[in-house]
């Protein structure tokens, strides 16, 4: 029997520094983000997967610049969550029909707000911090997210580290160890 919580897996590389897959699959509910594979890394990031954030350049099928082998066709079998306005008719033009579309508002700041965490409202928040909000109220147990105020950003996945000027990570990074200290999330 799955275990009756969720689990959300971040895309830093610090994912393959443990094998948790097995831990990982055993969760009832698991999250992922926009192309993080999980053919070839299933020691340690698992398989299964039940829902999958994703960006508004991804959900179009338009990011060209990720180097992740997975394919918007290959995503199949679970919930599409993203913060744009697109029809069904645009969304299943690139998903697999097994797949489920799902909006939300992306409500992060107010969430933050509501509990009393400083917000940079000038902060684009990366997919995994904005699943890592929506399912706040949940005590989420969170894994791959590098903790690590000095790291440089890395996907698994990928073979160069580089460092995005899109997200403010160590601001995200501040946060959910401040979050982790409340014992609003967990790390697995």
């Amino acid at each position: 029997m799955k275990n009756k919580r969720i689990i959300i897996v971040g895309s830093s590389d610090s994912v393959l520094e443990q094998k948790r897959g097995h831990e990982i699959d055993e969760f009832w509910q698991v999250v992922r983000c926009n192309r993080a594979p999980t053919v070839g890394y299933q020691e340690y990031v698992g398989s299964r997967t039940t829902e999958r954030f994703v960006n508004p350049n991804f959900l179009r099928n338009e990011w060209g610049a990720d180097t992740s082998p997975l394919q918007t066709h290959e995503i199949n079998d679970c919930v599409i969550t993203h913060w744009d306005n697109i029809i069904p008719k645009d969304f299943y033009r690139h998903w697999n029909s097994s797949t489920t579309c799902r909006t939300i508002v992306g409500e992060w700041k107010i969430r933050l707000s509501h509990i009393n965490i400083e917000v940079d409202n000038s902060h684009n928040a990366t997919c995994g911090f904005q699943a890592i909000m929506e399912y706040l109220w949940m005590n989420p147990v969170i894994y791959g997210f590098d903790l690590e105020a000095d790291h440089i950003f890395h996907h698994y996945w990928r073979k160069q580290k580089r460092n995005s000027t899109y997200h403010k990570h160590d601001y995200e990074k501040r946060v959910l160890r401040e979050l982790i200290e409340r014992e609003y999330i967990s790390v697995l």
